[in-house]
């Protein structure tokens, strides 16, 4: 909504300039001065929506006010009170939004709104972890049966499908293009390598 006010303020300076009488190469002073606040606002506006996208669906999104952590709760229906209603007045979400499990009142389960430092660093711990543990995966398990197997269609399917499913997985964790194509590249010519040494040692050996 923020967005969208500065761009509809921007199409009106825009407007007024292109549809005026005297000399359109010329802004006005009072225009001009408006205009460089707001490009920085929606420069910075931009900016942030990047950055709220971050978290999107993740269950610690501190953007979002859900329910299902007693501390929004408390502060929601206090708001919806403040207003002469109940929580019933206001409307359902037709997809809910994944911040649960629901917390506990009576049990010491109350999360903040960002994580603690230590969570944080423990999250951290646990995705190197499992990215060790996929990485390692997309490379020796081709390997291994490249090598056991030995045999040239076996090892191109075996590559074919390595790549594949590794470049879904990068789509799927990595936010940018050139990210994704530049670790799929990466993998796909370690792969193509290795199995062009297989395939010139069994043409060597037979």
């Amino acid at each position: 909504m923020y967005m969208r006010q500065l761009q509809i303020r921007l199409i009106n300076i825009a407007a007024a300039q292109q549809f005026r009488e005297a000399n359109k190469n010329d802004l006005p002073l009072r225009e001009l001065a408006k205009l460089g606040p707001i490009l920085k606002r929606s420069a910075q506006a931009a900016q942030d929506h990047e950055y709220m996208s971050r978290f999107h669906n993740s269950p610690d999104d501190p953007f979002i006010a859900a329910s299902e952590r007693i501390h929004d709760d408390i502060y929601l229906k206090s708001a919806i009170t403040l207003h002469g209603r109940v929580a019933s007045d206001v409307a359902p979400v037709e997809t809910a939004i994944p911040t649960g499990p629901w917390e506990d009142r009576h049990k010491q389960s109350v999360k903040p709104i960002a994580s603690t430092r230590g969570e944080t660093r423990k999250k951290a711990f646990s995705s190197r972890i499992g990215g060790a543990v996929i990485g390692g995966t997309f490379f020796i398990g081709p390997m291994w049966l490249t090598a056991l197997k030995q045999e040239i269609y076996l090892s191109l399917g075996v590559t074919t499908g390595c790549v594949v499913a590794f470049g879904l997985l990068m789509a799927s964790f990595v936010g940018s293009l050139e990210a994704v194509f530049a670790a799929t590249f990466a993998y796909a010519a370690v792969l193509v390598v290795f199995v062009g040494v297989m395939m010139q040692n069994m043409s060597s050996s037979s």
